[in-house]
């Protein structure tokens, strides 16, 4: 199930202050909207992945404002996007992930408990 971010749990002011970069400079805005778009995705769709009830997790999630939604979700989504800006895909020093892994290390520990235990 893919979830669209239509409500910002994360602000692009936010996510500069996270960068370091300055508030008053819009050089990179764009690019960062988009990064914080993928990273709202990335992060909803991570968690979903292994919610048993999806009907109710929808409605959970599909209610989050950016006052209400769990503290680890707004900073998954902020560790998303600095993943995003720091590993663009041009340079040579970007970490492996497990294949086909959309969502960073630092996003998966924080994010671990909202998912549904796994089945041994």
């Amino acid at each position: 199930m893919s979830w669209s971010p239509l409500q910002e749990l994360v602000t692009l002011a936010q996510v500069k202050q996270r960068l370091k970069l300055p508030l008053d400079s819009d050089t990179e805005d764009d690019d960062l909207q988009l990064q914080l778009e993928i990273a709202h995705e990335v992060v909803m769709d991570f968690v979903a992945q292994r919610i048993s009830d999806q009907a109710t997790w929808q409605t959970t999630a599909d209610a989050w404002t950016a006052d209400t939604a769990p503290r680890r979700v707004k900073g998954a989504i902020l560790a998303q996007v600095a993943w995003l800006y720091r590993f663009r895909g041009d340079d040579t020093e970007t970490p492996a992930r497990e294949p086909g892994a959309a969502i960073c290390p630092e996003s998966a520990a924080l994010l671990m408990r909202l998912r549904d235990p796994a089945l041994s």
